[in-house]
């Protein structure tokens, strides 16, 4: 393959029927939000209203600051689309079941990155 790497696609995360009803229900009872089915129908919730919400999880903060920047790549410091939430939520649930690696404890053990 003269030397090249080949990179294979990865199709973009899509939640579960089961999924968007249980982040619709989430988004009308925590959140105040209306009930919408699309992924991309506008929504906001800010992270100063989602902290009580996801510190709920059990989830260590400094893990939930990055699962929030990983929903939030733009920092806006608000989820504005619904599959920004879906996300935040599969990605929580991922931590949840310890299939996200550790954080490193120590911040002058150099840069890491999470493929």
């Amino acid at each position: 393959m003269n030397g090249a790497t080949t990179q294979r696609k990865q199709a973009p995360y899509r939640p579960t029927q089961l999924e968007r009803a249980h982040a619709s229900h989430l988004l009308v009872t925590y959140f105040n939000t209306p009930v919408d089915t699309d992924d991309n129908a506008e929504m906001r919730v800010s992270g100063r209203d989602a902290v009580p919400f996801l510190t709920t999880s059990g989830v260590e903060r400094s893990l939930l600051r990055l699962i929030w920047s990983v929903a939030d790549p733009e920092s806006v410091g608000t989820l504005t689309v619904r599959s920004q939430f879906h996300t935040l939520l599969r990605l929580i649930a991922m931590a949840q079941a310890h299939f996200l690696p550790p954080l490193p404890s120590a911040p002058e053990s150099g840069p890491q990155y999470i493929n």
